[in-house]
């Protein structure tokens, strides 16, 4: 059993999208801590009716990144000595072995507890941010991927490290962002990779912009730089540099590695060589 765990704000026009891509993935069942709780996620709550989706905790109030983390550790510690699935209701994890089973068995053989699987921003392909109300195929809707967005709106230091799949154990702890590896003392394989495919740049994120821009939220600088470039730039993210989200083209970009891909084998040579350099050393 895979299970996927997440916080939930809202989302609604991607979330059953998001559900279903996990299930088809081979998720078992989905495991929510609803922020706003029904008003803010009325289709979440609906979609328990026929999806083995689980609400573990609800809460209101202001967001805020300590009240995230503290909710999501305490989610995870029920799944002790489990592989889960982390990610946030617009993130849409691409596994190496494109199924989060099939990454599991491999991940184990090689003793790793974690995989990394940075983030890209998928965007429309004129680079807009409105849409319909409800996106059922959010890969289709956004076709462009760009990995350096955050620079391009103006907020260099933002992370896109994410580590979405997981082993628990009694010293594994999330960030608030999911971007530091989560088990301290495990192992992350340098030359196996996945991607975080985020789809945050729809309708409704200029005003979650800012609300966190005049907020104290921790990345309320970051919300202010992007809203400026919005601004300026007739409420466009710019296209110039994005390419095609195909695997064919992650894989050949290195940004998927699989364990067939070359960058796989040419990052296990340097791995090896590395390693016969700091011996004789």
């Amino acid at each position: 059993m895979i299970r996927l765990l997440s916080h939930i704000a809202g989302d609604d026009d991607i979330v059953e999208a998001w559900c279903k891509y996990y299930l088809d993935l081979g998720v078992t069942s989905i495991h929510v801590i609803a922020h706003g709780r029904w008003r803010r996620n009325p289709r979440l709550y609906a979609l328990r009716d026929s999806l083995p989706i689980y609400i573990e905790d609800e809460y209101e109030g202001e967001f805020g990144i300590e009240e995230k983390c503290r909710r999501m550790n305490a989610l995870l510690a029920r799944f002790m000595g489990q592989w889960v699935v982390v990610a946030d209701s617009d993130e849409f994890v691409e596994f190496p072995l494109r199924r989060p089973s099939f990454t599991i068995r491999w991940l184990e053989w090689r003793g790793a507890t974690a995989l990394a699987a940075p983030m890209v921003q998928r965007l429309r392909e004129d680079g807009s941010l409105w849409g319909a109300p409800t996106i059922r195929d959010p890969f289709s809707a956004f076709p462009l991927c760009m990995t350096d967005l955050y620079k391009r709106l103006g907020a260099p230091a933002a992370a896109i490290r994410k580590y979405p799949l997981l082993f628990v154990d009694g010293r594994t702890r999330l960030d608030g962002g999911n971007h530091l590896p989560p088990n301290v003392g495990g192992r992350v394989l340098d030359w196996t990779r996945g991607v975080t495919h985020h789809f945050k740049w729809r309708s409704y994120v200029v005003d979650r912009l800012r609300r966190r821009a005049s907020s104290q939220h921790t990345w309320r600088h970051e919300s202010a730089a992007y809203l400026e470039y919005l601004r300026t730039h007739l409420w466009r993210l710019p296209t110039d540099g994005a390419f095609t989200g195909s695997r064919g083209e992650l894989i050949k970009r290195g940004l998927i590695v699989t364990p067939t891909s070359p960058r796989f084998w040419l990052q296990g040579v340097l791995s090896k060589v590395g390693a016969k350099s700091r011996l004789r050393a």
